[in-house]
């Protein structure tokens, strides 16, 4: 029973800090423009709300799959199968948005 109430109180933290991500991600957008121009687009690198964003959205594709390995771990003890199906796909979507939010950051940042 305390592994369960470790693994519920990390998902529920992860999950909080999360909604937090969340919303920095919906208000972030608004402090800036978005680019009209192929050169506006090259100098997103200088916008700090714009990168402080991509950061942020890395940093919550991780929180959010250690809420959800939480919850599946809980999960585990009534429904094994589904548990783990929903764990290995939500890795293969956490690992499909940090790839594309790594290869943007990178991009952004002029470094290719």
């Amino acid at each position: 029973m305390q592994r369960h109430r470790s693994a519920l109180l990390l998902a529920a933290g992860a999950a909080l800090i999360t909604s937090g991500t969340t919303f920095l991600l919906g208000y972030l957008p608004r402090q800036y423009a978005a680019p009209t121009t192929f050169e506006e687009t090259l100098a997103l690198h200088e916008n700090g709300a714009y990168m402080a964003r991509l950061w942020i959205n890395f940093i919550h594709v991780f929180l959010a799959l250690a809420a959800y390995g939480a919850a599946a771990f809980v999960m585990r003890a009534k429904a094994p199968a589904a548990a783990a199906v929903g764990f290995v796909a939500f890795c293969f979507w956490s690992l499909a948005e940090a790839l594309g939010l790594a290869i943007n950051i990178w991009g952004v940042n002029g470094m290719w």
